[in-house]
């Protein structure tokens, strides 16, 4: 499943269809796409 992650406040927002999909966290930092939290794990 893939997910939306804010870097800056650590809150992640699953995706389940592609109308989910937002720029911004609620912080307003913008999001960075990941298609698992694996692959956000293994980035940082």
């Amino acid at each position: 499943m893939p997910y939306l992650i804010c870097d800056k406040c650590n809150v992640y927002y699953e995706i389940e269809d592609e109308e989910e999909i937002f720029e911004f966290c609620e912080c307003g930092n913008r999001l960075k796409y990941y298609e698992s939290l694996e692959e956000y794990y293994e980035e940082i």
